[in-house]
């Protein structure tokens, strides 16, 4: 089934290509989990700050859906993925619904 999604990236432009493949792995994984969950949509932002670029998605949990598991395998899996590239990943419950995700990834 479709997953509404919002998505905001205005003025990122090219990135070195490890940069641009982890993050297009990350935000990948992160949409599979949340199909997998049933969620209710996703938001995924991104956005180049000094150095680094920054992507912050939220899984936006559908009702009655329980939390997902931090610590699960995807989300190990993005943060091995991430730190691979030398950036930091952090995956945290959010109290009205859902998970969110915030990827730093070295630009420079």
């Amino acid at each position: 089934s479709p997953l509404p999604m919002q998505i905001e990236a205005g003025g990122v432009g090219r990135l070195p290509e490890v940069v641009e493949v982890t993050a297009y792995r990350v935000v990948t994984e992160a949409l599979a989990v949340a199909v997998g969950r049933r969620s209710s949509g996703m938001e995924i932002s991104a956005r180049v700050s000094v150095d680094r670029l920054v992507l912050r998605l939220r899984d936006i949990e559908a009702p009655g859906m329980g939390p997902p598991q931090v610590g699960a395998t995807i989300p190990v899996r993005i943060a091995d993925r991430v730190g691979a590239a030398g950036g930091e990943a952090a995956w945290e419950l959010v109290s009205s619904g859902g998970a969110r995700l915030r990827v730093e990834l070295p630009c420079g």
